[in-house]
């Protein structure tokens, strides 16, 4: 992969494209039947099954979750009882995951994947392109924002007379077009993170009422070209602005990973952000620019590297890239400023983003 520079949000980042794919498996027992008629079932299965496999080879081996109390053909009542009830616990979507009903007409094949009602009469529609947001326009002159799964996210008032709509790929733009009046509307849409800062180094008064979250990779040169921009909003809100740092290295920069690594490793010396000043100002970068650089700034070389290999640092590494997916974060250098993210990242935006949020605190 390629460092580039997109203007999907307007602004010179450093991208990277995360898909996330889960696949959960559900274990399903059916319980029937009188349990003797049960218990005789299971005494004929055994034997079938004694001439079906060859040693050591059961069903239970083949693939099957393997668990003790199966080994020898049979459940026990009382556990029989347990795995009903659990399933009656689950919730429906998960008992009854059943497959899309498939339809042929000729070449053409078709499922329905979803339907779900709209508040209002639907006028217009239109889907981000990374299947995340659904957009429709209605008769009661709203916009509303739903997942693909019918999950409301928030609706928006437009004028009566909008006729069409239209999304920027991720749906971070809203296009109107109002057809009285003939005139085209472009609306910033955004929505407020909630993101964990658990162990995260802070910069700033720890009860300070705003919170600039940086998602950031120190290779990425637009995360440098932004640190003098951050000090100069810190050094000018002292007492009501904290910086929050979080990684977030992208794998087109070979070295971005390893200083990740090394600030977290003097974060445990307690010299973050000595060490993010100092990789910062790296000019050119080398497999050795990490090790240099924590000579530079003093660290206890035997327990940096001790740190630096320790299963704790990557477990801190990989719980920033986890929330940077779980907050769409797809770009560096990414702020939030008190969960609401940042389009423009010049001095005068942040500061009134700043002076909005101390604004929606109630703090002075």
């Amino acid at each position: 992969m390629r460092c580039r520079c997109k203007l999907r949000s307007m602004l010179p980042s450093c991208s990277l494209r995360i898909h996330v794919g889960i696949i959960i498996v559900f274990p399903t027992f059916i319980v029937t039947g009188n349990v003797e008629r049960r218990n005789q079932h299971d005494s004929k299965r055994r034997a079938t099954e004694k001439q079906s496999f060859p040693p050591q080879a059961s069903p239970i081996a083949t693939g099957v979750p393997s668990f003790p109390f199966l080994t020898k053909g049979h459940v026990p009542i009382m556990l029989k009882k347990i795995i009903l009830s659990a399933l009656l616990l689950l919730p429906l979507s998960a008992q009854a995951a059943e497959p899309p009903v498939s339809h042929t007409s000729g070449d053409l094949n078709w499922s329905v994947l979803a339907t779900w009602p709209v508040p209002a009469k639907p006028l217009a529609i239109v889907q981000s392109l990374d299947n995340k947001k659904v957009f429709i326009l209605t008769a009661d002159s709203k916009v509303y924002i739903f997942t693909p799964e019918g999950k409301e996210l928030g609706s928006l008032p437009v004028d009566p007379q909008t006729t069409g709509i239209d999304i920027a790929p991720r749906g971070e733009f809203l296009y109107l077009i109002n057809g009285k009046t003939n005139t085209y509307t472009a609306i910033d849409i955004s929505f407020n993170q909630k993101i964990d800062i658990s162990g995260a180094p802070v910069l700033g008064k720890m009860d300070a009422p705003v919170t600039m979250i940086v998602f950031s990779d120190f290779e990425c040169p637009w995360c440098g070209k932004l640190q003098p921009v951050i000090e100069q909003l810190q050094a000018s809100n002292k007492d009501t602005l904290r910086i929050v740092f979080k990684h977030l290295p992208l794998p087109m920069h070979q070295q971005a990973e390893p200083a990740a690594l090394a600030a977290i490793a003097a974060q445990r010396q307690g010299k973050f952000w000595e060490m993010h000043d100092a990789l910062f100002q790296t000019k050119t970068w080398t497999p050795n620019s990490v090790m240099e650089t924590a000579q530079k700034i003093g660290l206890d070389m035997a327990k940096f590297q001790s740190d630096l290999n320790s299963p704790e640092t990557q477990v801190q590494l990989a719980k920033d890239r986890t929330d940077a997916q779980m907050a769409d974060v797809t770009s560096t250098p990414t702020l939030f400023i008190n969960g609401r993210p940042v389009r423009d990242r010049s001095l005068s935006s942040l500061q009134t983003m700043v002076d909005e949020a101390l604004a929606a605190t109630g703090a002075k």
